[in-house]
């Protein structure tokens, strides 16, 4: 596998022979090439947070809410809406 960005004139690449690259490998591998294009550190963190980029943000959870004995809606970002 190979991961190149091309960015301001200049060319940042990581590569791995073969191509059983597990997620939990690649992902610092693509943060440190962020970085190394210019990004700021903490941006690319901020980015790769959990809940930066939900792909299914709108599944939601049903729970009962133990003070009002209700149920609501809870979404993927942990909020809870009345039902």
């Amino acid at each position: 596998m190979k991961i190149t960005i091309k960015s301001y004139g200049g060319t940042f690449s990581w590569e791995n022979e073969g191509d059983d690259t597990d997620l939990a490998e690649l992902i610092p591998q693509i943060k440190g090439l962020l970085v190394s294009a210019g990004y700021h550190p903490k941006s690319v963190d901020e980015c790769f947070s959990p809940d930066a980029f939900e792909w299914f943000p709108e599944e939601a959870e049903f729970t009962l809410d133990p003070e009002t004995q209700s149920f609501g809606e809870r979404n993927a970002r942990g909020e809870t809406f009345p039902t």
